[in-house]
């Protein structure tokens, strides 16, 4: 079941994905880049990331992240055989459910926009 950490994880990681995508993509769009025909499976890998933490974010209360495991590693298991942005973006998604469950020091989850954590009434 998702707890505070995982949630702030979550947060840490698609922030971190979407960082990613943007420095890959540049003013490009993704549907655009994927419409072009040419394989990107780094900017796939990242929407992977991105997509696993926004699942993670929006779990509900019964769910584990083992559920979600299992529907990343099956996304992972048919991707095998559709190329190789398929597969980045599959193994993406599992390498965030991975960083997300790692163990972490909660000043690290830490939103510098947010200010330190366990702070009230920061703007």
């Amino acid at each position: 079941m998702l707890n505070v950490i995982s949630s702030a994880r979550a947060g840490q990681v698609r922030r971190d994905a979407l960082a990613h995508l943007q420095a890959l993509a540049g003013d490009a769009g993704l549907c655009s880049i994927s419409r072009s025909g040419q394989a990107f499976p780094s900017a796939k890998y990242h929407e992977g990331r991105l997509a696993a933490a926004a699942q993670v974010r929006r779990l509900s209360a019964g769910v584990t992240l083992d559920a979600l495991r299992a529907e990343w590693t099956a996304v992972r298991n048919a991707a095998a055989s559709r190329g190789s942005d398929w597969q980045a973006y599959a193994y993406g998604g599992l390498d965030a459910l991975d960083e997300i469950e790692a163990p972490t020091d909660p000043a690290d989850l830490a939103d510098p926009a947010a200010g330190p954590v366990g702070s009230v009434g920061t703007p």
